[in-house]
């Protein structure tokens, strides 16, 4: 890529503080040719923006199907129906960002650079909180399965649902808001398909040499996806391992333990959800 001064030789390109407004250009190019440029063009774009509407129209059908089938309305789909809430959010957020880039590509007028930061800040602030909801509500799905299944404790994973409303929706914005008022969120040249996240990168050094950056990167979801991750995957083994003790033992206790029965058939009637945590986080790797 050719490297063009666009602020003048004195200037730090790399300074984000700077009151200019930026576009993506901006970053396209680079006054030291030493640097690397993050033109990677508009391809993946075009990608999100069509994988963000086909994550809304799945989004749309599963709220629907909860809508519409009363007798679908367990407590599994109900978070299920949250989660595909919160994706829907995230979704429409990267298809609004990744249009915003697609406008203001090529653009280097000062203001409708400002109407691009100005609608990069507001995504990445709605899309940040909704992937944090979105985290939220896949582990509490898992846990939600862990305690009907592994303790038999629906009745109680029922009872909990306000903890889960305040963790999954509350949480977040404790998180978010803050970076929010310290104007750290905008546009950031290195994320998946150019939509915003945090901003305020030192470009003229690595990554892992700017520790500040990574504490952000990881507070505005990184830390808590990783978190979700671990979480998900040791209570999956749990479960796992539950139900194999009980394949086992069904043989030889069908006729007899009729708390085994209970677990069996509750197994059975969930067993279309149980993996739907585990999806979720295959799509999301």
């Amino acid at each position: 890529v050719m490297t063009v001064p666009l602020l003048g030789m004195d200037a730090d390109p790399f300074a984000m503080n700077d009151s200019r407004p930026f576009c993506p250009r901006t970053f396209n190019c680079s006054a030291e040719p030493s640097l690397v440029s993050f033109d990677i063009g508009k391809i993946p774009s075009y990608i999100a923006v069509v994988s963000s509407s086909m994550s809304c129209f799945g989004a749309v059908l599963i709220v629907l199907v909860f809508l519409l089938f009363k007798d679908l309305r367990t407590g599994a789909q109900k978070i299920i129906t949250l989660l595909a809430t919160a994706d829907f959010i995230s979704a429409t957020g990267y298809l609004i960002g990744s249009v915003n880039f697609l406008i203001h590509f090529d653009e280097d007028d000062s203001q409708k650079c400002k109407q691009f930061e100005i609608i990069c800040e507001v995504q990445a602030s709605v899309t940040s909180l909704s992937s944090l909801c979105s985290f939220y509500w896949t582990f509490i799905l898992a846990f939600y399965f862990y305690l009907e299944f592994v303790y038999n404790r629906k009745a109680l994973a029922l009872r909990l649902f306000p903890l889960y409303f305040i963790m999954a929706w509350g949480l977040p914005f404790l998180v978010i808001v803050p970076l929010i008022g310290l104007r750290k969120l905008g546009y950031a040249p290195y994320a998946t398909a150019n939509w915003c996240f945090v901003k305020e990168i030192r470009y003229d050094i690595t990554l892992l040499d700017d520790y500040k950056s990574i504490i952000f990167i990881f507070l505005a979801g990184k830390f808590w996806e990783i978190l979700t991750y671990f979480g998900v995957i040791i209570m999956y083994m749990h479960i796992a391992g539950h139900i194999s003790r009980l394949t086992q033992h069904y043989p030889r206790y069908l006729n007899q333990d009729a708390d085994l029965q209970q677990q069996l058939q509750i197994v059975a009637g969930n067993k279309r959800f149980l993996y739907i945590p585990a999806f979720f986080l295959f799509l999301r790797l």
